[in-house]
């Protein structure tokens, strides 16, 4: 299981770690790791504290630390869940990132999140550890519904480029210069 992104409070990352929690105290057997790839962030939480409260899940962490970009495709490709419980973003291009690269994808039902990931991407409660844990062994469980969960991801990953992100930024300053021109 795979989360990226910078280890700060606002990404809830610590929610993350309750819900991996409660997944492997009702499931013991599964032999998932949940893999944390980020630095520190701004609001940087204490990480080895949030660790010592966990149960199983403890020593079924690893904190990789900044990962370059082509060691990201690799950690994308070996996942079989990537989860992001964010409670605030911008935009949020890790869950983007991971539904492009084919992973069923389970993110906040806050923010931008929704919004960005359409139906493509199982919408969670991101306080409600017993949910996210279901959300989890739904699809770690399901086959099928993974399956299903990577299809829409990916049909909905599609919908975003740099191409078009470019041209639509292109078309604000346009609009922009043309009301300006306007008042001159």
């Amino acid at each position: 299981m795979l989360y990226v992104g910078a280890l700060e409070a606002k990404k809830n990352v610590v929610a993350l770690l309750r819900a991996f929690d409660e997944l492997l105290r009702r499931r013991p057997e599964l032999p998932h790791a949940l893999v944390l790839a980020g630095g520190r962030g701004g609001q940087a939480f204490d990480v080895e504290q949030a660790l010592g409260e966990l149960g199983p899940a403890r020593s079924r962490v690893q904190l990789l630390g900044h990962v370059p970009e082509e060691a990201l495709l690799d950690l994308y490709a070996r996942a079989d869940l990537f989860a992001y419980l964010s409670r605030y973003e911008g935009f949020g291009l890790p869950p983007l990132e991971a539904m492009t690269a084919g992973v069923p994808t389970i993110v906040a039902d806050r923010a931008s999140l929704p919004e960005v990931v359409g139906d493509g991407a199982v919408l969670v409660d991101p306080d409600d550890a017993p949910a996210v844990a279901r959300a989890m062994l739904e699809l770690l469980s399901s086959p099928d519904q993974a399956r299903t969960w990577v299809e829409r991801g990916r049909v909905r990953a599609r919908a975003f480029s740099w191409a078009a992100a470019a041209a639509r930024l292109v078309e604000v300053y346009r609009q922009a210069h043309a009301r300006f021109a306007a008042r001159s």
